[in-house]
C-alpha cells in the first residue's frame, strides 16, 4: 500500500500537475476523483480520551488536504459502513475490554453475518491500559475482518499517560493513506 498519485497527460504534451489521493491506500484505487475520497473517523469513549484523539486525527487529515469527520458510534449505525470506503476506529477501554456504552450498540451490529463490508478499510486505535487481547478495539477489528473488510494495519493499544503511543500509529497510518507527490 502506499500513495496513489495521478497525473494526466494535456493536448500540448505537458502532465497537469500530480494529485494526492486521501483515504484510499494505492493499491486499492481504481478510479481516482478530481476531489479526495471521506474519510470517517468514529470514537467510543467514557473519559473523552479516544475522541480527542479521533478529532486530533481529523484536523490533521483536513490540514493534509482530506475531507475528513468524526462521529461517536453511537450516532453511526454500522450499517452505515456499508456507505464508507475508509474509516478510523478510536476506542477506550472500559472495565475488563468490555465496549464503552456509547460503543455497545454498534459492537453488536458488527456481528451481524449478513453486513458485507468487503469494500471497506480501516484501523482501530484503542486508548487506554493494555488489556488481555479480549478489548473493545480488538473486539471490533475482527468484526470487521470477519465482514470482509481491509485491514490497513494491525490495532494498537495506547498507553494512558503517553501520545506517543497514538503518535506512532498515525504517523504509519500516513504512511499508508497520504504521501507527497513530486511535480
Amino acid at each position: 500500500m502506499g500513495v496513489a498519485c495521478t497525473a494526466y497527460l494535456q493536448a500540448d504534451g505537458n502532465f497537469t500537475r500530480p494529485q494526492v489521493v486521501l483515504g484510499k491506500s494505492a493499491k486499492s484505487l481504481q478510479n481516482v476523483s478530481s476531489s479526495p475520497p471521506l474519510i470517517t473517523l468514529l470514537y467510543a469513549t467514557v473519559s473523552k480520551n479516544a475522541e480527542q484523539l479521533a478529532l486530533v486525527a481529523r484536523d490533521r487529515l483536513r490540514n493534509a488536504g482530506g475531507e475528513a469527520e468524526a462521529f461517536n458510534v453511537a450516532d453511526f449505525p454500522a450499517s452505515r459502513l456499508k456507505d464508507v470506503d475508509t474509516v478510523l476506529i478510536f476506542t477506550s477501554s472500559w472495565g475488563a475490554g468490555a465496549p464503552p456504552p456509547d460503543a455497545v450498540e454498534f459492537c453488536h451490529a458488527l456481528d451481524y453475518p449478513q453486513l458485507n463490508l468487503e469494500h471497506l478499510e480501516y484501523a482501530v486505535f484503542e486508548h487506554g491500559p493494555r488489556t488481555n487481547g479480549n478489548s473493545c478495539g480488538r473486539r471490533i477489528d475482527a468484526a470487521l475482518h470477519a465482514r470482509g473488510a481491509t485491514r490497513l494495519m494491525p490495532p494498537l493499544e495506547g498507553g494512558l499517560r503517553s501520545m506517543a503511543p497514538f503518535e506512532a500509529w498515525f504517523a504509519e497510518l500516513n504512511r499508508e493513506l497520504i504521501g507527497v507527490c513530486l511535480a
